[in-house]
């Protein structure tokens, strides 16, 4: 026991003489626990000089980073970006807290902040070759983050990078907000009442968040929403014969939901007829081929109107072709939230449908 003791007694003079030749705050700082990152999805830090940030390369990420999101009554950007330069990171220490960011750099320019820090993080090998169009990192001040640095030998390559880089990069900005997005949608949570109604019904698996209700529930049609104070998001599964090819079409997912908001969406109006309609006048309807769960399917963007009454939103639909059964499956999702902005609603809405499997 004696000897236990002495041991524990010559650890904690070691560990005192330790703070004492190396600094007590040399020490804090390497016991210290990261942080965890915080932020909203869709959002991209850019950290840049300000001269970058100003200049044509800053034009060249907002051209592209802040493109519209595809059909909304109103535009709103793929992602919301936040510009800091070095300073302004050092200055405030939760601006180094976030979760996605893009540090962009002249490597021409030696006496850039941005450059050195960007060497340091990468080292001069990874560095001497600008031409690869972006290296991916991850938890440099807080666990949970997500960087991208591009850089080029002058601004011309630099914003040359970016453009090839955008595809990518954009695509794992996407990937990365998954986790975030699926808590969002869920809030840890499902309604496995109604997931086990619409598997009995309609033979595929889907997950539905918890405050969900039934709205409507027919033999091929089931419609469900969630309404709170700020927004109404909708989702409608319908089964259909399937006949041929021609149903699969831009003109036939139109005709179905037109179909369905002429027979089932009204407004408290008076004296007048009111339903609800596709609006591809003012904003076109967009459609593209998709896979889900290995099966072939179309989807298709646009606003939505109803007729006779001042209210419209976003929706988004996939008609799935289910050959082992010689059917389709249509599945929408429908946003109402007036005055309010729409990309994230829709992002939920869009993870909910295509958690689908047969």
């Amino acid at each position: 026991m004696k000897t236990i003791a002495i041991h524990k007694v010559l650890s904690l003079l070691i560990f005192i003489l330790i703070i004492s030749g190396c600094g007590a705050d040399k020490v804090a700082s390497t016991y210290r626990v990261k942080p965890v990152a915080m932020g909203k999805t869709n959002q991209l830090v850019v950290v840049a000089d300000q001269d970058i940030w100003d200049g044509p390369v800053g034009d060249s990420l907002r051209y592209y980073y802040s493109t519209a999101y595809p059909i909304l009554p109103q535009p709103e950007p793929i992602f919301d970006l936040k510009h800091f330069t070095i300073e302004d990171l050092e200055g405030e220490i939760l601006r180094r807290e976030l979760r996605t960011y893009m540090v962009v750099a002249d490597i021409n320019d030696s006496d850039s902040p941005t450059t050195k820090m960007l060497i340091k993080d990468l080292g001069k090998e990874k560095t001497s070759n600008p031409k690869q169009s972006v290296v991916v990192g991850k938890n440099k001040w807080a666990e949970g983050q997500k960087f991208f640095y591009l850089f080029g030998n002058g601004e011309q390559q630099l914003s040359n990078n970016i453009i090839n880089a955008f595809p990518t990069v954009s695509k794992k900005i996407n990937e990365f907000d998954l986790v975030q997005v699926d808590a969002n949608a869920y809030l840890g949570q499902e309604n496995r009442v109604i997931q086990n109604k619409i598997k009995d019904r309609f033979s595929f698996d889907i997950k539905i968040p918890s405050n969900y209700v039934i709205a409507l529930d027919t033999t091929d049609l089931m419609w469900i929403r969630q309404d709170d104070r700020v927004s109404v998001n909708n989702i409608l599964i319908q089964r259909i014969p399937y006949t041929d090819k021609s149903q699969i079409t831009k003109k036939g997912i139109k005709e179905i939901r037109n179909e369905f908001g002429k027979m089932f969406v009204t407004t408290s109006a008076k004296n007048v007829n009111t339903y609800m309609r596709i609006n591809d006048v003012d904003l076109p309807m967009y459609t593209k081929p998709v896979t889900i769960d290995e099966k072939y399917a179309l989807e298709a963007r646009g606003i939505w109107e109803i007729v006779n009454d001042f209210m419209g939103g976003s929706f988004i639909s996939y008609l799935i072709l289910n050959e082992s059964k010689n059917e389709l499956i249509y599945l929408d999702g429908f946003i109402h939230a007036p005055g309010k902005k729409k990309r994230d609603y829709l992002q939920r809405l869009e993870h909910i449908l295509l958690s689908t499997s047969f």
